[in-house]
């Protein structure tokens, strides 16, 4: 029994001194990958920063070279503002003069539609003759006629 017990702690003392072992080799494989994590973080840490610094010398360089063009687009948009502007102004003035021909027209729509009511009160019933409205050598058709020309030329 005695040997049994020897036995046992020796196989006891074997397994602390292998646990041991295993212990350390895995605070060194632990410490290693710390180490490694640290390693990768500063790299990351130190691409970014160069990155970052490549970034503001490229943007600090191409800057003064890009400027005539964001100004050259800028004053052609302030062209362009100025060529829409005058456009408006051009359709503008066509709109006033279509309201002024328009204007034209229905005053003489309401002579020829007075003459029309005053020409069927005045008509005599026996007449089968058409008449025609006179008025300064052209009739009301002819009047119609001329305002709407003259709403149609610029």
């Amino acid at each position: 029994m005695e040997r049994l017990l020897v036995e046992l702690t020796e196989e006891l003392q074997e397994f602390k001194h292998q646990g041991a072992i295993v212990q350390r080799e895995q605070k060194v494989e632990i410490r290693e990958l710390r180490e490694m994590l640290e390693k990768e973080k500063f790299e990351r840490r130190e691409a970014a920063h160069t990155l970052r610094y490549e970034f503001e010398e490229a943007a600090r360089h191409k800057t003064p070279a890009l400027m005539p063009l964001v100004h050259a687009a800028k004053e052609e948009h302030q062209g362009n503002d100025a060529v829409q502007h005058a456009m408006i102004l051009e359709l503008r003035d066509h709109v006033e003069r279509i309201k002024s021909g328009l204007l034209c027209v229905d005053q003489a729509y309401q002579s020829l539609c007075r003459n029309c009511l005053q020409d069927q009160k005045h008509r005599a019933p026996q007449r089968t003759e058409p008449r025609r409205a006179i008025a300064g050598g052209k009739g009301q058709a002819g009047l119609l006629a001329d305002a709407l020309l003259n709403a149609a030329i610029p």
